[in-house]
């Protein structure tokens, strides 16, 4: 009896080649971040937020 079937098999071939990708960088900066918070990269000004921590916040804006 195997332990995967034809169908898992194919999709952890698929995985296992997006990994190297990654792995390699060949896909780097190509996808987005499941994480949220501070970057490297300035996207845009927004407005202030109650709770929004004081020392990340651009005075010459305001």
């Amino acid at each position: 009896m195997a332990l995967f079937n034809e169908s898992t098999l194919r999709k952890l071939e698929q995985l296992a080649l997006i990994a190297d990708k990654v792995r390699v960088g060949v896909m780097k900066g190509d996808r987005r971040s499941s994480k949220r918070g501070t970057s490297i990269e300035f996207a845009d000004y927004r407005n202030y937020t109650q709770g929004d921590d004081l020392r990340r916040l651009d005075w010459n804006v305001y």
